[in-house]
């Protein structure tokens, strides 16, 4: 009888051994829970503070260089347009030479025409608009320069060729500037590379007009012939350049239409985090966390002593 006493009362201590180590082990479960819930709950609050702050800053520079696309594809779209126009004036100019080739050169306006033109041509290459290499052309100098080139020389022809070819006087009187630095966006990315205006298409165009305008004082048939055919090869060369700054229009605006779609979905996402304060919400939620908590810890409290009044 007391041998099977003894072996309950072992038997007891042994359980209330495990029990308390039970104890011991949820209660260390459960603190690690709690911490480890406490410590989620801040972090996700602070991360989504921190993407919001993120996606603020990205949409100042999205709207920085949306800007910027903005005044670049309006130049560009100015340039398209005067080189539009300068494209349509040697043609018609062209034509009329076609047309009456024995008396272009003395009448008084097609060398009008022709100076019109040249002096737009010269104007849009000094333009300092970031987008294209300069060159600073006075119209009145280039031509003083040509006349007395062709003046002195006894093949007028071969004088004009010697003035427009690289290195010649042309590029030594009005010497090209450097290409302005291409123009980035906020990522550092190259929005569009600067357009280079000293061609080879571009040089006949300034060399056909000039021709025009002084082939009065030299009058031959070689000259004026000369005169067409450098007209012609710049009539291309003015086609080439409106051509490429067309892409590069639609370069822009590819990219334009990148940001704003890129924007949207921003201000959506920014939208979706900003209908919740991150902090107040991560409060509720642990407030609606330890009333959980606590529920279980009264339940395994309830159960415990359920079972110590059983053993």
């Amino acid at each position: 009888m007391i041998s099977s006493y003894t072996s309950d009362i072992a038997a007891l201590l042994t359980r209330g051994a495990q029990l308390n180590q039970a104890k011991a082990d949820a209660s260390i479960a459960e603190s690690e829970l709690l911490s480890g819930r406490r410590e989620n709950v801040a972090v996700s609050g602070f991360a989504t503070t921190q993407r919001v702050q993120r996606i603020n800053l990205d949409l100042t520079r999205l709207q920085s260089d949306q800007q910027s696309l903005t005044i670049l594809r309006s130049k560009l779209q100015t340039t398209e347009v005067a080189f539009k126009n300068l494209e349509s004036q040697t043609s018609a100019l062209t034509d009329e030479m076609l047309g009456d080739a024995t008396d272009f050169g003395t009448s008084p306006v097609q060398i009008a025409k022709a100076r019109n033109a040249l002096d737009d041509l010269l104007g849009q290459m000094g333009k300092q608009e970031g987008i294209s290499g300069t060159r600073h052309v006075d119209t009145d100098a280039l031509l003083a320069g040509v006349q007395s080139a062709i003046s002195t020389s006894a093949d007028p022809v071969a004088a004009m060729q010697v003035y427009f070819e690289r290195g010649g006087a042309f590029d030594t009187q009005f010497p090209a500037n450097p290409m302005p630095e291409r123009p980035r966006l906020s990522d550092g990315s190259v929005s569009v590379s600067p357009t280079d205006f000293d061609t080879d298409g571009i040089r006949a165009a300034i060399e056909g007009l000039v021709s025009v305008v002084v082939g009065d004082a030299v009058q031959t048939e070689q000259f004026e012939t000369y005169a067409l055919e450098r007209m012609l090869e710049g009539q291309d060369g003015l086609i080439s350049i409106r051509t490429v700054t067309g892409s590069k229009i639609s370069q822009v605006e590819n990219r334009e239409t990148d940001m704003a779609s890129r924007a949207t979905a921003l201000s959506l996402e920014r939208k979706a985090l900003d209908g919740v304060d991150p902090y107040e919400a991560a409060s509720r939620l642990q407030a609606y966390q330890d009333t959980l908590d606590m529920t279980l810890v009264l339940t395994k409290r309830m159960s415990d002593l359920s079972l110590a009044r059983y053993l």
